[in-house]
């Protein structure tokens, strides 16, 4: 596992962390910049998709093309298929993160200049969170994916389906900040409880990147000995 990309990881997370203690968010901000996470890994997904299909085994090794055309021809309609069905999901989410404050608006209250409110005021440090995400995602996918081969070993087939676990993650968070909104309608929109989520987020974060490419290092094909070599010592 690759620690520049570790490091990366943990360093967008500290800086989200920050960002919510020192401008003050709430659970909204934070489930925004989450929601957009989402987008970004979406986006990167689709780069692994074609790096897998022309370069890797689309298939697990089961079946291959006869030439890079085809294998750009399937993996393009593959890619219209997740970006359909997984930009749906990305749309429906974020529908419900947006309005979260207009739901949890008190009875009477414009609930349009709520959700505008809150989001207004927020935006410019959103974006530099968000792009701080960016450059995450994108090291990990150079750093991994890219410089230790890890599309040797994801097939089209499971990266078609594998961002879906975000999503679900995402969902999750987003349950618990309602289930905290309605329970405890005075602490849920604090920063200390926004934090918390950070806090859970980066913990879910740092175990599946650790568990994910650990598998995929154990997965990678081995290198073949020179013929004549001798067998390594056991």
């Amino acid at each position: 596992m690759d620690r520049a990309a570790t490091t990366a990881l943990l360093f967008a997370n500290a800086f989200l962390a920050a960002a919510i203690l020192f401008s003050g968010w709430g659970y909204y901000q934070a489930m925004v910049v989450f929601w957009l996470e989402v987008g970004i890994a979406g986006f990167y997904n689709v780069g692994r998709m074609y790096v897998a299909a022309m370069f890797g085994s689309p298939f697990g090794r089961w079946i291959g093309f006869e030439d890079k055309f085809s294998a750009f021809l399937f993996v393009s309609l593959a890619v219209g298929f997740f970006l359909v069905k997984f930009g749906g999901f990305v749309l429906g989410v974020g529908f419900m993160v947006f309005l979260l404050p207009g739901f949890l608006a008190e009875e009477g209250a414009d609930d349009g200049a709520v959700v505008m409110q809150a989001l207004r005021a927020s935006l410019p440090v959103i974006a530099l969170c968000t792009a701080v995400l960016f450059v995450s995602h994108g090291i990990s996918f150079l750093r991994n994916f890219i410089g230790r081969r890890e599309y040797e070993s994801m097939s089209v087939i499971h990266l078609l389906f594998s961002p879906y676990l975000r999503m679900l993650y995402l969902f999750a968070i987003l349950v618990v900040a309602l289930v905290a909104a309605a329970l405890q309608p005075l602490v849920s929109p604090s920063t200390g409880f926004a934090f918390a989520l950070v806090t859970l987020k980066c913990g879910g974060d740092l175990l599946s990147h650790r568990w994910l490419h650990r598998s995929l290092a154990k997965r990678a094909p081995r290198a073949e000995a020179p013929a004549g070599a001798a067998p390594a010592a056991a």
